[in-house]
């Protein structure tokens, strides 16, 4: 399988252990909570 990555514009690389037992459904709505998190976090620290 090739891909045509001419038209990305960022690549982020992360090194650690991943879990694909959730498959790529489960870990994408993982990381959307885990960032809903953090700006919720930052919104309270503001107040």
């Amino acid at each position: 399988m090739k891909y045509d990555y001419t038209s990305v514009k960022n690549i982020y690389i992360i090194c650690g252990k991943t879990d694909m037992r959730k498959g790529i459904d489960g870990l994408a709505t993982l990381i959307q909570v885990y960032l809903a998190s953090k700006k919720c976090m930052k919104r309270q620290l503001k107040m």
